[in-house]
C-alpha cells in the first residue's frame, strides 16, 4: 500500500541512506548532516503514530541493526500524510520518502510518500537511565527508563516530569491533548520511582541542538509507579535521626540536672535536721561549713553573727578557723564585708561572679572572687550570713536551689538564738521544778485530807476492831509523804543521762508479777536503740510508775486485760506510747485538772522537762498515752545541755504539707523558708496520720489529690488532731466548701501565694498557742 504518491514526488530523485546516516549530525551547532535532502529509508513501525498539538510522529526502527531510529514527523505540508489504520501496526516494515528536516532541535524525516513491504519483529524495549537516555544514539527510539521524579511541571503544550539525577538528563513529555484540561502527570511527585516508556525525541529551539532531550509519551499509562516517595524524604532522615538524639540528649540531661538538685535540697534539708544534734555555735558552724562544701562548688563557708545593737559583724568560728574576725557595718574593708553588709541590710540573698567588677561592692582592697551571701533571718529580721567564696567567674549556686539554701540559713539562725536561751533556760529550770514541788504539795495536802479525816473518825471510836483499818489509812498517809520525800530528794540531785530503754525494762519487770495475777497481757517495744533524756532518773522513775499503774488499774477492771508500751524516736524527741484497755466510756479519761494526785504531778512534771503528756481514745475501752520527751544524742558523753534546747519556739509555726507535686513541695518551702517557719512535706496519707499521731502541728496543708487516699478521708482523720486544715485546690468545688466550713479550716488556691500564708499564719497566731486537744 502507497500513501502520498503523486506527480510531483515522482520527478523527485530520492537517495536511499540507513537510518543511522538520516539521522546523523555535524557542526558545533548538530544540525542534521543531511538538513534539506531528499531520501528515502526503510524501517519497522515501533509504536503507533502519536499525535501532540504540533504535530503526529511515527518512529522507525533500522530493520537490520536495530540500534538506530529516526522520527517521521507529519505537520504543515505533508500532514495529510499521517498514516491511518492497521497496515502501519508496530511490527510493519516500511519505505518513507521525503525531505530530512529540523524539528524542534531534532533530526526528523518529512515523508511525502509511505510504503508497505513487508513486516518483522521488534526486540525487547532498551533499558536506559534518565542520564544515559540524553544522546543522539537512541533518538527516535522507544526504550523504557527508571528514575525518580524530581519535580512536577505544567506546560503550555503538556505535562513535564523532571528526574532527581541532575546533569543532562532526559525529561518525560505527556502531550495536552486537544480539548483537554487535565494534567494526568500531577500525581507523580517528588521522591516517586517511576519506570516510563516512550519514544527518544528532543524539544531545542536554539542551538546547539545537543540538549533538552524528553521522552515522548502517547498516554499516562505508559507510566508504571515502582515505589512511591517515602513520607519521610531520604535527605532529612540524618538531620530528623540527629534531632531526636539531641532531644533525647536534652531531656536525658534535664531529667539528670533536676535529679541532682533534688538531691542537693535533700542533702541542705538534712543538713537543717542535723543542726539539732549540735550543741554549740562552733559545733553549727561546722556543720554547715561540711555540709554546704560538699554540696556547692564553694572554697569556703563562714557564718557571721550581727549585733544590731553594736551594728556589728562577728565570724562564728568552726573547725577550719578559731580566728575571730569582726567588722562594723559601715566600715567594710574589703569587697566581700561589703556584699556581708548588703546582704543583711537588704535581707535578701546576694551572688557576685566576680566581686572585682561588681558596681555594688564597695571596698578599698580590690579582691577578685565569686561570692554568695545568704541572710539568716528570723521573725523578719536578718541576725547575720552564711558566706560562700570560691574563684571568680564560677557561680556558686543555681536559682533553683537558693530557697533551700534560704531555708537551711533561717533555720542556722533560729539555732543560734536557741543557744543563746539555753543559759536563760538553764537558769529559770530550777525555779520552774520549785513551783512543781509546790503544785505537787498541794496535791498531797488534797489527798491527804481524806486519810486524815477517817483516822480522826476512827480514833474517836478506839474500837479494836477498827485497828486494822486505822493501819490501812495510816499506811496511805505514808506512803504519800514518801512520795513528797521522794520528789524532793530528786530535787537535790543534779540532772544526769537518764536511759529511757533501761528504765522502761526495770519497771516492766518489777510490774511483771502484778500483771500476771491481775491477767494482763503486757507487751514491750523498746526498740534496740537507747535513749537519752537529760534529768532525774528516780524523778522519771515515779512519773512513768504512776502512769503504769494507772494504766493497770484501768487494764484490771476492763474485758480485754490488755497492756502495752513502746519507745521510739521522733527527730529529737522520744516518743513513749502507753496503750491499754479500760473501762471508760468513748471521750473519757483521766483529769488532768490536779484533782487526781498522780496524773497531776506527772503533767507537772513532765512540762518541766520540756515535754507533754497526751490522752488519746483509740476506740471505746482501748486508750493510750503520749508521752513526749526531748533526747539527748545517740550518746550520753555529749554536751549534756542540749536537751535543754528543744522547747518550741514561741510565734514559730510547725506545719504539715500533704502534697505529692516535687514543684508545690518547693514552693511552699520557700514560702515558709521567707517567713521563718518550719514546714515537714510527705507525699501520702499514711506517713501524713502518722506523723500527726506523734507529733504537734498548727496545721495541715492537703493537696486536693494526694497519694494513698483522698484529702476528705485525711481531713476526717487529722481534723481532730491538728487545729487548722487546708485544702490546696486548682478550684473551689462547692463539695469541698461545705466540708471545710469553719473557722479552723480553709482553702487556698494553686498556685499559693505567700500573702495566702501570711494570712493564714496571723490567724493562728492570734488564736493563742496551739497545741492537739484531747
Amino acid at each position: 500500500m502507497v500513501y502520498g504518491q503523486g506527480a510531483v514526488e515522482e520527478s523527485r530523485d530520492y537517495r536511499i541512506v540507513k537510518l543511522s546516516e538520516a539521522s546523523a549530525r555535524v557542526g558545533p551547532d548538530f544540525r542534521p548532516k543531511l538538513l534539506g535532502e531528499a531520501i528515502r529509508v526503510q524501517g519497522l513501525v515501533q509504536a503507533s503514530v502519536l499525535d501532540a498539538p504540533d504535530a503526529s510522529y511515527l518512529p522507525l526502527l533500522d530493520a537490520e541493526s536495530k540500534n538506530s531510529g529516526l522520527m517521521l514527523v507529519f505537520s504543515g505540508d505533508n500532514e495529510s500524510k499521517k498514516p491511518s489504520g492497521p497496515d502501519f501496526a508496530p511490527g510493519t516494515l516500511i519505505e518513507a520518502s521525503g525531505i530530512v528536516s529540523l524539528h524542534a532541535g531534532q533530526a526528523v524525516l518529512k515523508p511525502s510518500e509511505l510504503r508497505v513491504i513487508g513486516s518483522g519483529s521488534l526486540p525487547g524495549l532498551i533499558q536506559l537511565t534518565p542520564t544515559s537516555a540524553a544522546s543522539f544514539q537512541y533518538e527516535g527510539m522507544k526504550v523504557e527508563i527508571q528514575g525518580v521524579v524530581g519535580e512536577f511541571r505544567e506546560g503550555s503544550k503538556g505535562d513535564l516530569l523532571d528526574f532527581s539525577e541532575g546533569g543532562q538528563s532526559i525529561r518525560v513529555f505527556l502531550p495536552l491533548m486537544k480539548g483537554g484540561s487535565e494534567h494526568p502527570l500531577s500525581v507523580y511527585q517528588k521522591g516517586d520511582r517511576i519506570r516510563v516508556k516512550g519514544l527518544v525525541s528532543q524539544f531545542c529551539l536554539r542551538p546547539p541542538f545537543n540538549q533538552f532531550f524528553q521522552l515522548l509519551l502517547a498516554s499516562p499509562k505508559d507510566i508504571e509507579m515502582i515505589e512511591p516517595r517515602p513520607a519521610v524524604p531520604p535527605q532529612i532522615v540524618p538531620a530528623a535521626v540527629l534531632l531526636v538524639l539531641l532531644v533525647i540528649l536534652a531531656a536525658w540531661y534535664l531529667q539528670q540536672r533536676a535529679r541532682r538538685q533534688n538531691r542537693v535540697i535533700q542533702r541542705m534539708l538534712q543538713a537543717s535536721e542535723e543542726l539539732y544534734g549540735a550543741g554549740t555555735a562552733r559545733e553549727v558552724a561546722e556543720i554547715l561549713r561540711s555540709r554546704l562544701l560538699e554540696l556547692v562548688p564553694a572554697e569556703t563557708v563562714s557564718s557571721y553573727h550581727y549585733d544590731s545593737t553594736r551594728k556589728l559583724f562577728e565570724r562564728i568560728p568552726d573547725q577550719s578557723s578559731s580566728a575571730l574576725h569582726s567588722f562594723h557595718v559601715d566600715e567594710c574593708g574589703t569587697a566581700i564585708e561589703s556584699g556581708i553588709a548588703l546582704a543583711v541590710k537588704n535581707k535578701t540573698l546576694l551572688q557576685f561572679v566576680d566581686t572585682n567588677s561588681a558596681d555594688l561592692l564597695n571596698s578599698k582592697q580590690k579582691e577578685s572572687k565569686s561570692l554568695l551571701v545568704i541572710p539568716m533571718r528570723n521573725r523578719n529580721e536578718a541576725r547575720g550570713a552564711l558566706v560562700l567564696t570560691g574563684p571568680a567567674g564560677r557561680l556558686l549556686l543555681i536559682e533553683a536551689l537558693q530557697p533551700a539554701a534560704q531555708h537551711l540559713a533561717n533555720d542556722a539562725c533560729q539555732y543560734f538564738e536557741g543557744l543563746e536561751e539555753s543559759a536563760i533556760r538553764e537558769q529559770t529550770h530550777r525555779s520552774e521544778k520549785l513551783a512543781v514541788a509546790g503544785q505537787l504539795i498541794h496535791g498531797v495536802l488534797t489527798e491527804l485530807n481524806a486519810p486524815l479525816e477517817k483516822i480522826r473518825d476512827l480514833t474517836a471510836a478506839l474500837a479494836s476492831s477498827d485497828a486494822a483499818a486505822i493501819y490501812e489509812q495510816v499506811q496511805k498517809a505514808s506512803e504519800t509523804v514518801k512520795r513528797i520525800v521522794d520528789v524532793a530528794r530528786a530535787e537535790q540531785i543534779d540532772a544526769r543521762p537518764v536511759d529511757m530503754r533501761f528504765l522502761f525494762q526495770r519497771l516492766m519487770e518489777e510490774m511483771d508479777e502484778d500483771m500476771r495475777k491481775a491477767q494482763i497481757e503486757s507487751e514491750a517495744n523498746l526498740g534496740p536503740e537507747s535513749l537519752y533524756v537529760l534529768g532525774s532518773q528516780d524523778q522519771l522513775t515515779r512519773v512513768f510508775e504512776n502512769l503504769f499503774m494507772h494504766a493497770k488499774a484501768a487494764a484490771t477492771y476492763s474485758l480485754e486485760h490488755f497492756f502495752e508500751v513502746s519507745l521510739s524516736r521522733i527527730g529529737r524527741s522520744a516518743m513513749i506510747e502507753i496503750e491499754f484497755s479500760g473501762p471508760f466510756g468513748d471521750g473519757e479519761g483521766p483529769d488532768f485538772s490536779g484533782s487526781a494526785l498522780g496524773l497531776a504531778i506527772t503533767k507537772g512534771l513532765l512540762q518541766s522537762y520540756g515535754g507533754e503528756v497526751r490522752f488519746t481514745t483509740i476506740r471505746a475501752g482501748r486508750y493510750r498515752y503520749d508521752v513526749e520527751l526531748p533526747t539527748l544524742n545517740s550518746s550520753p558523753l555529749e554536751d549534756l545541755a542540749t536537751a535543754l534546747q528543744f522547747a518550741p519556739q514561741r510565734g514559730t509555726i510547725t506545719a504539715l504539707l500533704v502534697e505529692p507535686e516535687v514543684q508545690s513541695q518547693r514552693r511552699m518551702l520557700s514560702i515558709f523558708g521567707e517567713l521563718n517557719h518550719r514546714l515537714i512535706p510527705v507525699s501520702n496519707i499514711e506517713e501524713a496520720v502518722d506523723l500527726a499521731e506523734k507529733m504537734r502541728f498548727d496545721i495541715v496543708f492537703a493537696s486536693a489529690s494526694p497519694e494513698g487516699g483522698t484529702w476528705a478521708e485525711l481531713f476526717q482523720r487529722v481534723h481532730h488532731r491538728t487545729p487548722h486544715f487546708a485544702l490546696l485546690s486548682e478550684s473551689a468545688e462547692e463539695q469541698s466548701t461545705e466540708l471545710l466550713d469553719g473557722s479552723s479550716s480553709s482553702m487556698l488556691r494553686k498556685p499559693v501565694e505567700e500573702s495566702d500564708i501570711v494570712g493564714l499564719i496571723e490567724k493562728i497566731q492570734q488564736g493563742g498557742s496551739l497545741r492537739f486537744r484531747n
